[in-house]
């Protein structure tokens, strides 16, 4: 055997050296040592003892095991991938990637688009894909997404260069609120 030095080779290794023993105990106990009495008698003892120490190092091999995932963790986290980042590995609902939604409504290759030639593929893709035509709601779906994706990420200054946002047709900032009455001090 040879250990890369990761602690899931020291629990696959534990594993192993487990099961052998325990394969050997059940051999022994269903082995031609049956007919004699006094050694089965004192195999019983040897199984039960072992029984009672693997039950106790059962508690060791958990720990290992939660802390050789826990290593995989920071070791994910600090190559960048998936797994790593905040245990989002098994997010539902997270959305669209950024990316992603360039990609769907063809944006990646230009440097400063504006919202309006957004909201023209957006609207083209969305009617190719009208299921009145016989488009795919999956993949309507998909360009509507992208769309939203694409909203969040210029409201978040995630996606810079756009031009041309908020559309004309909603206002910038929000109305202003009525004045307070305001009421005479007694």
């Amino acid at each position: 055997f040879f250990f890369l030095g990761s602690s899931f080779d020291l629990l696959f290794f534990l594993l192993f050296f487990f099961f052998l023993f325990l394969s050997l105990c059940l051999a022994l106990y269903f082995s031609v040592f049956s007919f004699l009495k006094e050694e089965v008698t004192m195999l019983r003892i040897i199984i039960k003892v072992a029984g009672r120490v693997l039950l106790s190092g059962s508690g060791i091999l958990t720990r290992a095991f939660a802390q050789a995932w826990q290593e995989a963790g920071k070791n994910a986290a600090r190559q960048g991938t998936q797994a790593g980042k905040g245990g989002r590995i098994f997010e539902r609902g997270k959305g669209m990637e950024l990316e992603e939604a360039k990609k769907i409504l063809g944006i990646e290759a230009v440097k400063a688009p504006s919202y309006e030639s957004i909201m023209q593929k957006h609207n083209h893709l969305f009617d190719a894909n009208d299921t009145a035509k016989g488009g795919s709601f999956y993949l309507q779906s998909k360009v509507v997404r992208a769309k939203e994706r694409i909203d969040e990420a210029i409201e978040t200054n995630e996606l810079e260069g756009i031009t041309g946002y908020p559309p004309p047709d909603q206002p910038q900032q929000p109305p202003p609120e009525p004045p307070k009455e305001q009421q005479p001090n007694p």
